[in-house]
C-alpha cells in the first residue's frame, strides 16, 4: 500500500492541534492563577494599615525607632507586609510566564 503525501500533512496538522490544545489549557490555568493571586493581593493591601509618616518621619525619625519599633518581626503588620511582598513577586513571575506562554 502506498503512503499518500497528504497523510503526512494531516498527521502533522493533528500533532500541532494537540500541542495547541495543551497550550490553551496552560494559558487557562495561568490566567486562573493570576486572577486568584490578584484578588488575594487586593485583599492583603486593603488589610494593611496606612503608614502616615511622610517626609517628616523620614527626616526626623518616628516612634518606630524605639525598641518595640525595631522588633516588629513578629507583629501582625510585619507578617502581612512580608506576605504581600511574596505574593507580589509570585504575581510578577506568573505574569511573565503567562506572557511567554501566550506568545
Amino acid at each position: 500500500m502506498r503512503c499518500f503525501p497528504q497523510q503526512k500533512e494531516i498527521k502533522s496538522a493533528f500533532a500541532e492541534l494537540e500541542v495547541y490544545k495543551d497550550m490553551v489549557v496552560v494559558s487557562y490555568v495561568l490566567g486562573s492563577l493570576l486572577l486568584i493571586v490578584a484578588a488575594a493581593l487586593i485583599v492583603l493591601v486593603l488589610f494593611q494599615s496606612a503608614k502616615k509618616r511622610g517626609l517628616s518621619g523620614a527626616v526626623g525619625g518616628t516612634s518606630a525607632d524605639s525598641f518595640f519599633g525595631k522588633n516588629q518581626s513578629q507583629t501582625k503588620e510585619k507578617k502581612l507586609s512580608r506576605f504581600t511582598t511574596i505574593l507580589t513577586a509570585v504575581f510578577a513571575v506568573l505574569a511573565i510566564v503567562a506572557y511567554i506562554v501566550c506568545i
